[in-house]
C-alpha cells in the first residue's frame, strides 16, 4: 500500500487537480457573463436604463467637474455676468443632479421605462437647462484665456 503511494506522481495530480479547478472556473465564470450578456429584456427598455446610468455616472459627475473649475475662477467675484452664471449653473445643476439620482432608483428604470416617458423627457430638460450657463461659462472662460 505505501510503496503504490510512493509511485504517484504527485506534481502531475497536483497539475491536473489544478487544470480541473481552472476549467470549472472558467465554466462558472463564462455562465455568469453569459446571463449578463444576453439580457432578454426588450432593447427599448435597456436604452431608456443606459441613458439614465449614464447620465449620472457622465455627466453629473462632469457637469459637478466644470462647476467646481468655475467656482475656482469666478467663485469671488460678486456682480459680474460670470458671478450670475455660475450661480444659475449651481441652481440648475444641482436640480438636475438631484433629480438624476432621484431617478436612477426609480422602480421603472429597466423594468418598464422606454424612450420618450416623461421621467426620460424631464431629465433632458433639467440636462438642456443647466447646459445653457455652462456653455457660457465656457465661452467666458475660453474669452479671457484663463
Amino acid at each position: 500500500m505505501m510503496d503504490d503511494l510512493r509511485d504517484v506522481n504527485w506534481g502531475k495530480v497536483f497539475f491536473l487537480a489544478l487544470l480541473g479547478f481552472m476549467l470549472l472556473m472558467m465554466v462558472t465564470i463564462g455562465v455568469a457573463s453569459a446571463a449578463s450578456v444576453w439580457d432578454s429584456r426588450d432593447p427599448e427598455i435597456q436604452r431608456a436604463q443606459g441613458a439614465v446610468e449614464g447620465t449620472n455616472v457622465y455627466t453629473v459627475a462632469w457637469m459637478m467637474r466644470f462647476t467646481v473649475k468655475a467656482e475656482a475662477m469666478y467663485g469671488k467675484e460678486r456682480g459680474t455676468k460670470a458671478a450670475g452664471l455660475l450661480g444659475d449653473l449651481k441652481a440648475k445643476s444641482a436640480a438636475f443632479e438631484t433629480y438624476a439620482l432621484k431617478l436612477n432608483g426609480d422602480a421603472e428604470v429597466g423594468t418598464t421605462m422606454r424612450p420618450g416617458h416623461p421621467k426620460l423627457k424631464r431629465l433632458q430638460e433639467l440636462n438642456d437647462a443647466a447646459n445653457v450657463p455652462m456653455f457660457e461659462l465656457m465661452r467666458l472662460m475660453a474669452q479671457s484665456g484663463k
